[in-house]
């Protein structure tokens, strides 16, 4: 009987999976009524709704949070005074107040 040749088979490690990093979806919902405008942006957790900075201008709306920067220029004017930021575990949500 012949001697029997070990073989040893390769081992395959799996890259390491990086979490992504918490952001901001670019996409967005709206829907406005004869006084406001309402948007809608999703984010991936509650950390990010938390401490995302929103400065409204009358013709614009910034959104930052870290190093992501979201600009969201508008057809027609706000009242940036009267537009508040509300936040969920999952959304960041705008309530602009038409002019």
């Amino acid at each position: 009987m012949p001697p029997v040749k070990e073989v040893v088979a390769p081992v395959t490690v799996p890259a390491p999976v990086k979490a992504a990093a918490p952001s901001i979806d670019k996409k967005y919902d709206w829907y406005q009524n004869p006084s406001y405008v309402f948007i809608s942006y999703k984010v991936s957790s509650p950390e990010v709704s938390q401490d995302a900075q929103v400065t409204f201008e009358d013709n614009a709306v910034n959104i930052t949070y870290k190093d992501q920067s979201l600009r969201l220029e508008l057809t027609n004017q706000i009242i940036p005074g009267e537009s508040v930021k509300s936040s969920s575990a999952k959304k960041i949500e705008l309530k602009l107040k038409k002019s």
